[in-house]
């Protein structure tokens, strides 16, 4: 079964850059993290954007003055950061993210979700490898060629010839194919969810 994460229809968001750059987003492995950072500083052409607010850790459960101080720092980091990567961009949602991305050549990533967004939307990527099965995983359950998996040393090859990593026909075929399977899935999971509720009502 194909991760649920792929039944979310993709849209061309209004204001969206007509041909965006080459995104490298980041990675949850701080060494990845850190490699994906460095090769943006390296190419000035491409726009680091990850799908996250933040590079800062994250701890969830603090209280609402701790949670509301950490925003603002966040807020702060993110504009310091940019002074020193000027080709970089903090998402503040998922529609900007979505409209800084979308369209884009080819998108660098070591995080899950930032893929499937990428396959949902058609972006032709290269995963980043983590201490997580889940890239792994999905790039194998798609049916997608495994070579769109690499490790930080192979960063800057990517970059070489870009257009190398659009999709075949077959893996067209197949992102299509999963996309279906997942929006079906979905829906039929649901459908359960609403029997169950109106049973519950019931009793």
């Amino acid at each position: 079964m194909h991760d649920l994460s792929l039944a979310e229809e993709i849209e061309p968001v209004g204001g969206a850059e007509i041909c965006p750059p080459i995104i490298v987003g980041d990675s949850v492995l701080g060494s990845q993290r850190q490699a994906l950072i460095d090769l943006s500083a390296r190419h000035r052409d491409v726009l680091f954007c990850p799908i996250t607010t933040t590079i800062m850790g994250k701890k969830p459960y603090q209280p609402i003055v701790v949670k509301t101080a950490r925003a603002a720092l966040r807020y702060a980091h993110a504009g310091l950061f940019r002074l020193f990567h000027r080709n970089a961009y903090f998402p503040r949602n998922e529609k900007s993210y979505i409209q800084h991305i979308y369209g884009s050549p080819l998108h660098l990533t070591g995080r899950f979700h930032a893929i499937c967004i990428s396959l949902a939307a058609g972006i032709p990527f290269v995963g980043l490898d983590s201490n997580s099965w889940k890239v792994e995983m999905l790039i194998r359950d798609v049916g997608l060629a495994p070579e769109r998996l690499v490790s930080s040393e192979q960063l800057d090859e990517v970059l070489i010839a870009p257009s190398k990593w659009a999709y075949s026909d077959t893996e067209k075929t197949n992102i299509a194919k999963a996309i279906e399977d997942a929006i079906t899935t979905a829906d039929r999971n649901l459908g359960h969810v609403y029997d169950l509720a109106i049973a519950a009502r019931g009793h």
